[in-house]
């Protein structure tokens, strides 16, 4: 049976990943880059030894559902699911849904506290406004921290995976954190975060090499 020869060889291709250390992991993936045309392969950074594929530029594969995650961002455990390149701006938007919600439920229970003497019956009806308040800035505050971080991300066109693992990508050896090299601009950085589309990015050239545009140039730098 062809499905069962098949699924077999899937099982002991991952077997025999789990008996590779992490150097032969990487030799197994330069020597799959290696073997490409030098046009294709800059769009590559590695070989899924899980997925049986090569991983593109910025993408990851997430061992959470098994498979590769374009452009990908990071993976949400309150939403069971990877944000990456296709769901990266509505993720935002659900932050931006959330924070107007919660603030403005917070502005709604301010607006009903009953105006009455501290120790007086009348105050007790406060305690429950204040329970509901009190939430409204424990998940209020990290969610709002949240929504500017993505808001600074979308704009300069990077990735929570990127920022964070900066030292630990191949493709951004020898840019740091606020390097942005993915970035084209703050407008065209919002284009792609909310109107996204399945791409391959290349990888990204040195910044000595980097054209002059009127975001980033030798004088200053507008949203990377």
């Amino acid at each position: 049976d062809e499905a069962a020869a098949n699924a077999e060889e899937s099982e002991e291709r991952q077997a025999m990943t789990g008996m590779l250390g992490p150097s032969e992991r990487t030799l197994n993936s330069s020597a799959a880059i290696a073997g490409l045309p030098a046009d294709v392969a800059r769009y590559f950074e590695a070989y899924s030894e899980r997925a049986g594929l090569l991983v593109p530029i910025r993408a990851k594969f997430c061992k959470k559902h098994g498979r590769i995650v374009a452009r990908f961002d990071h993976y949400c455990y309150l939403l069971g699911n990877s944000v990456g390149e296709l769901n990266h701006g509505r993720f935002w938007l659900l932050l931006v849904l959330q924070v107007t919600t919660i603030w403005l439920g917070r502005s709604i229970v301010r607006s009903v506290h009953v105006h009455a003497p501290p120790r007086s019956l009348s105050s007790a009806w406060n305690a429950p406004l204040l329970l509901v308040e009190i939430v409204c800035y424990l998940t209020g505050i990290p969610l709002s921290v949240l929504f500017v971080i993505h808001t600074y991300l979308a704009l300069c066109g990077v990735t929570t995976h990127e920022f964070l693992r900066n030292d630990h990508l191949g493709y951004l050896d020898g840019f740091f954190e606020f390097s942005c090299p993915f970035s084209e601009g703050p407008i065209e950085n919002l284009r792609r975060f909310f109107c996204p589309r399945l791409r391959l990015w290349p990888r990204p050239l040195p910044q000595s090499q980097w054209p002059e545009t009127w975001w980033r140039n030798r004088y200053y730098a507008c949203c990377c």
